[in-house]
């Protein structure tokens, strides 16, 4: 995890709005797919329940370019991570952006798809200019639950790097 706080996170505007392009392979990308390599890197029921979610997503394989914009890069030291703000509103209290709800909304959103996705794209972005740098977790900032001088409101996702390697694979039959 980077452990910065949301003032270094947000200081540098350079990094805001990044956009990428991420090649979706010859084969095409299936819900099944996507599972199959969640499932493998699960880590706790949590992941287990939401890998098989993703088989659910349509079976037909979607090709061509994913493109997008990265709400937020964010840098400490040579790690690098992504940010993405959710104005999702999942109660009044503090207490309802519990960890537990904001990986429900996460889950139920396919915002934790999106946050592996984006660091896929940086990794692939980072590798490209030879940086020896690394991706290594993405933030979903749920606005709404945001306490500030604490991690209130903050879900952090640091997937292993064997996930992110073999989802890099699963995109990698476009540059090959």
């Amino acid at each position: 995890s980077l452990d910065v706080s949301l003032q270094t996170a947000a200081s540098d505007t350079s990094l805001s709005e990044w956009e990428f392009l991420l090649p979706l392979g010859q084969a095409g990308i299936t819900g099944h797919a996507l599972s199959n390599i969640f499932a493998r890197h699960a880590r706790n029921d949590e992941e287990r329940n939401y890998a098989l979610d993703l088989a659910g997503l349509p079976g037909q394989a979607l090709s061509g370019m994913l493109t997008g914009y990265i709400d937020r890069l964010v840098r400490a030291d040579d790690h690098w991570g992504v940010v993405d703000w959710k104005s999702n509103y999942l109660g009044p209290r503090y207490a309802d952006y519990s960890r537990p709800a904001m990986w429900r909304c996460a889950a139920g959103q396919h915002y934790l798809l999106q946050i592996h996705l984006y660091l896929v794209a940086l990794r692939r972005y980072l590798r490209l200019h030879n940086s020896g740098l690394q991706a290594v977790s993405g933030s979903l900032l749920f606005l709404r639950g945001v306490l500030p001088e604490t991690n209130q409101g903050v879900l952090e996702i640091a997937p292993p790097k064997a996930l992110l390697d073999d989802l890099d694979g699963l995109f990698g039959s476009a540059t090959s």
